[in-house]
């Protein structure tokens, strides 16, 4: 690929520069597998052009090579740091999602997912000679999870798009569960999905509850449900719910999810605000 944006991986590596330059292209999954050609064929030409001889040298250290260190930041947070290579990867798709995907439930973040991406794609043999390439073939979950999300950080802006547009797709096609519900669509000031509120101080940036930008409120005043039955809900100030679709939601009244207790009654609508 003449022309393309190759990492240079120099002494301050912008490992979000290419990240934010490529958006996500959706592909149906009748589509998926010619797309999937594309960048193997690709990744191939690119190999034998010589675009991946550091992650040829690295990893010949096995998964040690992994653990090679670049200096990035994190998160764009100014700090220049040593990071290795398998992290720095992590990092880079992780910005990629929060940036492009409309909420975290179309992340593919996951060992088992990443794992099965790079086993799909046959990664190894298209980015290493054979001789290494049959060493990391046989690479048991987690470091090929690792090796997934180090590729990112060796790709130009154009192969970087349609490798992370796959592997999405790929997770929304073959592995995301029928009927999964959206998860947190918040975003911070700078357009990323982050959970800033961190309704349970266990879940962070990506947050795994299934509330929405529109329908998680919080609870403005007490709310003594028990004169109405146990129909109601309990409410004291600073709760937080998500507000539930109810054919019979209306006269004040909506029907609402704890996020803490995880149970849904009705609520007054006054007594809540959007956050």
């Amino acid at each position: 690929m003449t022309g393309a944006d190759w990492p240079l991986f120099d002494a301050a590596t912008g490992i979000y520069e290419r990240v934010k330059k490529c958006g996500y292209k959706r592909i149906p999954q009748d589509s998926l597998v010619s797309e999937a050609r594309l960048l193997q064929l690709a990744l191939l030409l690119s190999m034998q052009e010589g675009h991946f001889r550091r992650l040829d040298e690295v990893l010949q250290l096995g998964q040690k090579g992994m653990e090679t260190f670049i200096i990035a930041d994190y998160y764009e947070d100014k700090r220049m740091e040593a990071y290795y290579e398998k992290t720095a990867g992590d990092m880079s798709q992780s910005y990629w999602c929060r940036k492009h995907l409309s909420d975290m439930s179309d992340c593919f973040g996951a060992n088992p997912i990443q794992a099965s991406i790079a086993r799909w794609l046959q990664l190894p043999r298209l980015v290493l000679p054979r001789s290494i390439a049959d060493h990391v073939s046989k690479w048991s979950e987690h470091p090929m999870a690792d090796f997934q999300e180090q590729l990112t950080l060796y790709l130009p802006t154009e192969l970087l798009a349609l490798y992370l547009s796959i592997s999405t797709c790929y997770y929304k096609c073959f592995a995301l569960s029928a009927g999964e519900v959206k998860r947190c669509e918040h975003r911070n000031h700078r357009g990323l999905l982050c959970c800033d509120k961190q309704v349970h101080k266990h879940y962070g940036r990506f947050c795994s509850f299934t509330h929405h930008s529109d329908t998680r409120h919080r609870v403005l005043k007490d709310f003594d449900a028990v004169e109405y039955g146990a129909e109601y809900m309990q409410l004291a100030q600073g709760d937080m719910v998500t507000i539930l679709q109810h054919s019979e939601s209306g006269g004040g009244w909506s029907y609402a999810k704890h996020l803490e207790r995880g149970t849904s009654c009705w609520i007054p609508t006054e007594f809540t605000a959007p956050q």
